[in-house]
C-alpha cells in the first residue's frame, strides 16, 4: 500500500509540475516583444528600444510608443525616421519624422557629440484595419524620394527593422 501511495503522489506531482510548464509556456509564447533593445542603422544612428505602450488595440486606434535613439552625428539633409505597421500584405499605418518630438531638434542639426533622445510616438491606424498581428517597422530614408543615393549618404539607411508586434482586435 505505501508503494501504490507514493506512486500516486508521484503522478500526481508530475501532473502538477507539467501543467504549470505548459501555462509558463504558454504566456511566453503568446506575450508580444514587450521591448525592442538595440538595432544599428549605419554607424551614426542605432535604435536604443522601443515600448508600445500597449500590445492590443482595436481598429482606429493609435499605436502609441516609445522609443529611444541614439544619433551620433546629423542625419543627411531630408532624411526622416519612419515607422509604418504592416502585415503580410499591406502598409496600414505610417509616421515620418524629421526631428526630435520632444525637442523639436531636427535631425539634422543634431550636436557635435551626438545625442541621446527618448521620443513618445503615435501612429494613426485605419478604422476598417481588420483584426490580425501587425508588425510596427522603422527605418531611415531620404524623405524627398525614398531611393538609395550613396550621393545623399542613404545607402547605410537601407536597413528596415521590426520593432514589435501589436494585435488589432475587435
Amino acid at each position: 500500500m505505501t508503494n501504490l501511495h507514493h506512486d500516486y503522489r508521484l503522478t500526481q506531482t508530475i501532473a502538477i509540475v507539467s501543467l504549470l510548464a505548459v501555462i509558463w509556456l504558454s504566456i511566453q509564447i503568446n506575450r508580444p516583444a514587450e521591448q525592442f533593445h538595440y538595432a544599428n542603422f549605419g554607424t551614426h544612428a542605432q535604435l536604443v528600444s522601443a515600448t508600445p505602450t500597449a500590445t492590443k488595440i482595436k481598429p482606429g486606434q493609435p499605436i502609441r510608443f516609445t522609443v529611444k535613439w541614439w544619433l551620433s552625428a546629423p542625419l543627411p539633409e531630408n532624411h526622416n525616421i519612419s515607422y509604418y505597421v504592416r502585415n503580410h500584405e499591406h502598409e496600414l499605418g505610417r509616421l515620418d519624422t524629421n526631428s526630435i518630438k520632444s525637442t523639436a531638434i531636427k535631425y539634422t542639426d543634431i550636436p557635435a557629440g551626438g545625442i541621446l533622445f527618448t521620443d513618445e510616438l503615435e501612429i494613426p491606424t485605419r478604422r476598417n484595419m481588420p483584426p490580425g498581428i501587425y508588425e510596427v517597422v522603422t527605418f531611415i530614408f531620404p524623405s524627398d524620394d525614398f531611393k538609395i543615393n550613396p550621393a545623399r549618404g542613404s545607402a547605410i539607411y537601407e536597413v528596415q527593422r521590426t520593432i514589435f508586434n501589436i494585435e488589432v482586435h475587435l
